[in-house]
């Protein structure tokens, strides 16, 4: 309901896409956070929709290609503006409404929580702690800091997006999930099952012996199995816990930022010859020497006695190879995608992507696109001392 009023007073616009990329068109509107509501397709390739009026302005700005679009309405209190004419006393009046509804819409006045129920009175008190409440201003409320801040608070949590929707705070978090214990008494370690840089440890069984922070190599003990009580080994135990890791995925793609076209002048020549098993008999040579050329080939059986019998007909035309430059900004993307996609398969699925960085040069006639994920994974594995 809130959402809706804000858009009647903000203004919102009735548009149609039209083309044969109008899906390619709305996955990046939505990557872009350009927000829609009540799309509807009007055939294969249209579709209706709403967008505010900022995100209108930030579509047309937008390298659209292969779309049309037509913008069927105006909505909203501007539009009415536009339409009508008042008395100043009434414009005033619902500038004035305007004003104290934007006022009141600047605040926090609920914080909505998507997780385990167990763990929602003890965030809110450490939003609480942090200033964080109903009633707070939403512009002096740092997200990204808030959700770091509650990361390094609670070892428990594994994920946590925090956002700020109207008059909503949602925090939307997701637990780690602890191994069971494994019903043994041999005694074991949990090591580095990769290369990674630790971000939490939490030994349930066992002593943690690396911190966060630390970088460890593949096979590196996390959490030992030998218990030691001032400086001495007291027992050994079966270790458990859990380690999560930053983990580097990279992915390499190259491309030529050229292509040959070729292109027939009309000049060709034939030749033919007859084959009878490993003889090869000239029929027609034809003539001509081209420095490019394509070939087709067609042969023709006459029968086979004691080895087949065949007409072989070559054509050769002459081709000028023309270069030809790409569109540049397209290769990127593709390129780019190649790399991203390739890099995201090497990831395991309970991996969580971090950080993406993506470089591109071009060296001579390639350009090269490297792509590198940092995620976060559970790197622990158990092994037996």
């Amino acid at each position: 309901m809130i959402s809706g009023i804000w858009h009647y007073l903000s203004g919102y616009v009735i548009i149609k896409l039209k083309g044969h990329h109008v899906k390619e068109t709305l996955n990046m509107l939505l990557s872009s956070g350009i927000r829609m509501w009540r799309v509807k397709w009007v055939s294969g390739v249209c579709v209706s929709c709403c967008m505010s009026n900022t995100g209108y302005k930030r579509m047309m700005k937008l390298d659209l290609r292969g779309v049309r679009i037509e913008l069927e309405a105006l909505k909203g209190l501007p539009g009415r503006l536009q339409d009508i004419k008042r008395p100043k006393l009434l414009v005033f009046g619902l500038a004035a409404a305007f004003i104290a509804i934007f006022a009141m819409t600047s605040f926090i006045w609920r914080i909505e929580f998507t997780g385990d129920t167990k763990k929602r009175d003890a965030l809110l008190a450490q939003l609480e702690g942090m200033g964080v409440k109903p009633g707070v201003f939403s512009w002096d409320v740092d997200t990204d800091a808030l959700e770091t801040r509650l990361k390094i608070d609670d070892p428990e949590i594994a994920w946590i997006d925090i956002r700020v929707r109207g008059v909503e705070l949602n925090v939307e978090y997701r637990l780690k999930e602890m191994p069971p214990d494994v019903v043994s008494d041999t005694p074991g370690n949990i090591v580095a099952a990769k290369d990674a840089v630790i971000s939490s440890i939490t030994a349930t069984r066992g002593q943690a012996v690396k911190s966060r922070g630390q970088a460890v190599k593949a096979g590196d003990i996390l959490i030992s199995g030998y218990v030691q009580k001032d400086g001495i080994m007291s027992h050994s135990v079966n270790a458990s816990g859990e380690v999560q890791g930053r983990v580097f995925y990279s992915s390499s793609v190259e491309s030529p930022v050229f292509e040959d076209e070729r292109i027939p002048p009309g000049e060709e020549y034939l030749q033919r010859t007859l084959e009878m098993g490993s003889w090869v008999i000239p029929l027609e040579t034809g003539g001509g020497s081209f420095e490019d050329y394509d070939v087709r080939e067609r042969i023709t059986y006459i029968g086979d006695l004691y080895f087949p019998v065949k007409v072989v007909s070559k054509t050769f035309t002459e081709v000028n190879v023309v270069r030809k430059e790409l569109d540049l900004d397209k290769l990127i993307a593709e390129t780019e995608q190649q790399a991203y996609d390739g890099a995201v398969s090497m990831l395991p699925d309970d991996a969580i992507i971090d950080d993406v960085k993506i470089s591109h040069e071009i060296v001579g006639d390639v350009m090269r696109v490297n792509v590198l994920i940092e995620a976060i994974e559970d790197i622990g594995i158990w092994v037996e001392n």
